[in-house]
């Protein structure tokens, strides 16, 4: 299904809209000291419109990344290794760091 399809004056369907942002992310290391003092490493991404490279007028254009913990696979029979990371994301700071 495409979503010019879904435009159609006879389609039944689920409505659908479709809207292709152009978007560059950016990521910046940053550290936060908790309430009890302890000093983590954390990472920013700041999300920039790519044709004017102002950031995005948006809650979600600077988000502040902190790790939990990875779980890292081995696979002898492959050829690469498996990551899942588990992370927090917060709102960031509206201005890139």
């Amino acid at each position: 299904m495409r979503a010019t399809e879904a435009q159609a004056p006879g389609y039944t369907g689920a409505p659908i809209r479709y809207l292709h942002t152009r978007e560059i992310d950016a990521f910046y290391n940053s550290q936060q000291t908790t309430a009890g003092g302890a000093v983590g490493k954390t990472k920013v991404r700041v999300t920039r419109d790519q044709a004017t490279g102002q950031v995005k007028n948006d809650p979600k254009a600077s988000v502040r990344k902190s790790r939990i913990a990875d779980m890292n696979i081995y696979s002898p029979k492959r050829g690469f290794d498996f990551r899942i990371s588990v992370s927090v994301e917060e709102p960031g700071r509206q201005s890139s760091p």
